[in-house]
């Protein structure tokens, strides 16, 4: 019996790769948890999980060029090389969007009673800024 890889995510690469690798394969949310020999059970599960699945996402794409795309419900799917540019970039523009969602939300949710005339000043242009940035953004991805 050879020994185990440590930390788990290097034998859950190590597994991936003599299973095979192949653009469009599919990997479970249950096989990461088996590779990476975790506990459903155990109170520090999810902790365990994210932490496990960021490793083993981040190393097998810097160490084996291999980018990892969610599919919610079913786990993760092999990226192709011809799409993991578009696909990258995708990724970053909706989390880019996700953030200026975020700030939006929160200028526009200021008390804007309780400022000073300099204090609704510095939030309308914070406002024009990140609705300006969003703009740029929004044009970029469609």
């Amino acid at each position: 019996m050879s020994a185990l890889l440590y930390p788990d995510h290097r034998q859950a690469i190590a597994d991936l790769i003599i299973e095979g690798v192949e653009p469009g394969k599919i990997i479970s949310h249950e096989w990461l948890d088996q590779h990476l020999r975790l506990d459903r059970r155990s109170s520090d599960y999810p902790f365990k999980r994210l932490a496990g699945v960021e490793a083993f996402k981040t190393q097998l794409l810097v160490e084996n060029k291999i980018h990892l795309h969610s599919i919610r419900g079913k786990g993760y799917i092999i990226v192709s090389p011809e799409d993991q540019t578009k696909v990258a970039v995708d990724e970053a523009m909706n989390g880019i969007r996700k953030s200026i969602q975020k700030g939006v939300l929160r200028l526009t949710n200021v008390d804007l009673e309780r400022l000073s005339d300099d204090g609704r000043k510095e939030n309308a242009d914070a406002i024009s800024r990140v609705a300006a940035i969003g703009g740029m953004v929004k044009r970029r991805i469609t």
